[in-house]
């Protein structure tokens, strides 16, 4: 498995049947960077099953914007996976983790 930039955010998919998909966003500080600054965490995940997108974005106090732009980007993600046959198009449970 390996590491997938898709849209800016970054993929990590389980080789086996896939429960559900975490969407994950990182502490203010590391927020740019999440696949590397939590990456045992989201491995682990990954390995126990689920879908990770880990979608980083720049801090500011403009929160309505930042949310906006971070469910803009996973939903781009989700079409793609969908679209190149890499994520079902079934029902599978979405499951946001955040840290900070």
């Amino acid at each position: 498995m390996e590491w997938l930039e898709i849209s800016g955010s970054w993929v990590y998919l389980p080789r086996q049947d896939i429960k559900g998909i975490i969407h994950f966003l990182g502490g203010a500080f590391v927020a740019t960077a999440p696949h590397v600054s939590y990456r045992s965490i989201l491995e682990d995940l990954c390995q126990a099953g689920y879908a990770v997108i880990a979608t980083p974005f720049l801090n500011t106090f403009d929160h309505f914007a930042i949310a906006r732009e971070v469910l803009n980007r996973f939903e781009t993600v989700l079409e793609r996976l969908q679209r190149t046959n890499k994520l079902s198009t079934g029902y599978l449970p979405i499951y946001g983790v955040g840290h900070s």
